[in-house]
């Protein structure tokens, strides 16, 4: 049977700790790593040399070029879950600013940015299979032809050893790193085929390899995640618009920020976990724009992550370049005008026609 509610959604309270505890959490985040690397070992290697042969030195790609641009400086990771969609909008504010604050997106968004106009900054792939390449264009209302044009000036970050086909595609800028693989003797074997240690931590995921670059790489502080739900929605949706995904099959249940039971796949709840055991773990300022399973457990959510809306995150920055005039309807509180007020013209002209305060 099914009923239809209305519900209004509010943050559950908060809570110290995860609490299974930090090291459960971490071990449980690892628990799939040795099926994974089993499965993909050989692809791995295999793509890895390929990637050698096609760009000679890797470090002449490698991300660490990109060490300390955005340090002490805020930045927004997108993941590719259904929450991202009630982003998007103030991803276009933050587009429309004179210094926009710098997004990073897990690659599987591109097509979908793309069509909302809201273009990330970098796109980060962590895949080594041909999945992420139907992933970019899936449900687009352009051949994906004309989505592969588009990644002309866009910048991506992708592992090593990626499929090669994606580096075929790719039309703009490349910036390479190894990936953090709990296996001694990969290890060693990628050495033999050629030294390149710039490696990130990811967790198995693309948005949280979006985070580490962010925040280990770049130097960003502030950091507010958008789409990193790991859980459907609760129309079974997986992403923010219709995909092959759409099948919960055999799944776990866990509530989300709400506190409302979602379903998810246990290789995401891991990834989940992975994220939690990272903000408790390590300092930050940790901000999550999402409303899926981070930081949320049956008991609250922990207080190592700020829940808010994008929206509301991006206003503390925002407000450094402009404020608004409104004006309200007496009585009713009902917003009858809004006016912007740019900041650059008030400081510039100390005759401004309105003598005011940011706050």
């Amino acid at each position: 049977m099914k009923k239809t509610l209305t519900y209004d959604f509010v943050y559950q309270p908060l809570i110290d700790r995860i609490p299974i505890g930090l090291d459960e959490a971490h071990k449980q985040a690892c628990a799939g790593d040795q099926v994974t690397i089993k499965s993909w070992y050989d692809i791995w290697l295999a793509n890895y040399k390929s990637a050698v042969e096609r760009f000679g030195d890797l470090g002449s790609k490698t991300v660490g070029k990109l060490y300390g641009i955005n340090k002490y400086k805020p930045a927004v990771c997108l993941g590719s879950g259904p929450s991202l969609k009630d982003s998007i909008e103030a991803l276009k504010m933050n587009k429309a600013m004179k210094t926009p604050i710098l997004t990073i997106s897990a690659l599987h968004n591109f097509g979908y940015l793309e069509d909302e106009g809201v273009s990330a900054d970098y796109y980060v792939s962590l895949d080594a299979g041909k999945i992420v390449l139907a992933d970019v264009t899936e449900s687009r209302k352009d051949p994906p032809e004309t989505y592969w044009e588009k990644t002309k000036g866009k910048t991506l970050i992708a592992v090593a050893f990626s499929d090669p086909e994606l580096f075929d595609k790719w039309q703009g800028e490349i910036y390479l790193f190894n990936a953090s693989i709990p296996d001694q003797k990969f290890h060693e074997e990628c050495q033999k085929i050629q030294v390149f240690n710039h490696v990130i931590a990811s967790g198995g995921n693309a948005g949280s390899a979006s985070v580490y670059i962010a925040k280990a790489i770049m130097g960003s502080y502030s950091i507010m995640m958008c789409g990193m739900d790991y859980c459907f929605d609760y129309d079974d949706k997986f992403h923010s618009y219709a995909t092959h995904y759409d099948t919960p099959g055999q799944y776990v249940v866990h509530p989300d920020v709400y506190g409302v039971p979602r379903k998810t796949w246990q290789s995401y709840m891991n990834f989940k976990l992975y994220m939690d055991w990272l903000t408790q773990k390590i300092p930050g300022d940790w901000i999550s724009c999402s409303g899926g399973l981070m930081g949320a457990y049956k008991e609250g959510n922990i207080r190592s992550f700020q829940y808010l809306p994008l929206e509301m995150a991006l206003n503390r920055y925002f407000m450094a370049e402009r404020i608004w005039l409104d004006k309200f309807e007496e009585g009713t509180g009902k917003l009858l005008e809004r006016k912007e007020i740019k900041l650059e013209e008030v400081f510039a002209d100390p005759k401004y026609p309105l003598s005011l305060t940011v706050y």
